[in-house]
């Protein structure tokens, strides 16, 4: 309807069905652009090779890893319960969230 503005997404789901639709090859991604194209490529998991080794990250395993490209942060979360935020830049510590559970 014109003149009503449409309710902003609360939830990933509720993104997912407001947005999933949009065709990224066709969205001005500006300078996000080839940021945005490497991160859709497969990976070859047979020939990748370790870039940075992060010891003491979290106390026992890391469950889950994410890349998020548009802050250039790597993001770790861990059966410690805790999430961190990597520099990909230096790989230095730049934040932490206490879940209290383990992170999955």
């Amino acid at each position: 309807q014109k003149g009503r503005r449409r309710a902003e997404p609360q939830t990933a789901f509720e993104a997912e069905e407001m947005w999933g639709d949009i065709d990224t090859t066709k969205v001005d991604l500006g300078a996000l652009a080839p940021r945005i194209l490497q991160a859709q490529k497969r990976i070859d998991v047979h020939r990748t090779r370790p870039v940075h080794r992060m010891s003491n990250s979290h106390e026992g395993y890391v469950r889950v890893l994410g890349w998020d490209v548009f802050r250039e942060l790597l993001l770790s979360g861990g059966g410690d319960g805790w999430i961190r935020f990597w520099s990909t830049t230096d790989y230095a510590l730049v934040d932490a969230i206490n879940a209290h559970h383990s992170v999955r």
